[in-house]
């Protein structure tokens, strides 16, 4: 994973502040299914992926790519496996391990029109930004 440039942990910052202090959301719906449909829906991650650009454009140091903020570079994700979804989405129904937004990986499917969480079959609201095949199950050795 990429280590966080000074502006990262700047935006980063914001992006919590905002979440916690000034998003009306929390305050008004107690309903966490509903809250995590508007966090999914929410734009901040785009907004501040566009000032780390203007940032690097002013500065010459080249293009974020918004997966990048929250998913490692794309050296680490090629070199662990990592597919962004926006290259290649998975077999449908095939189960795979999908990492989110908020550095969590679950275990996940696609069926073609959404993603949906394996454990309890739910729409994985945030959607994954990449995924990788699962490993082999685990074999026990014969013992006799």
């Amino acid at each position: 994973m990429k280590e966080a440039t000074i502006m990262d942990k700047i935006t980063e910052e914001m992006m919590e502040y905002v979440c916690d202090k000034i998003c009306r959301f929390p305050w008004v719906i107690s309903d966490q299914e509903k809250m995590d449909e508007i966090c999914a829906n929410c734009e901040m991650g785009k907004h501040v992926c566009n000032i780390l650009n203007e940032y690097n454009r002013l500065n010459d140091f080249g293009q974020t790519q918004c997966g990048d903020l929250l998913a490692g570079s794309g050296a680490d994700q090629e070199k662990h496996g990592w597919i962004p979804v926006e290259e290649q989405l998975p077999e449908e129904s095939k189960r795979v391990l999908a990492a989110g937004r908020f550095d969590d990986i679950q275990v996940a499917y696609w069926d073609k029109q959404k993603w949906y969480l394996v454990i309890n079959r739910r729409p994985y609201n945030y959607g994954p930004l990449a995924w990788m095949p699962l490993p082999e199950p685990y074999q026990l050795a014969e013992r006799w």
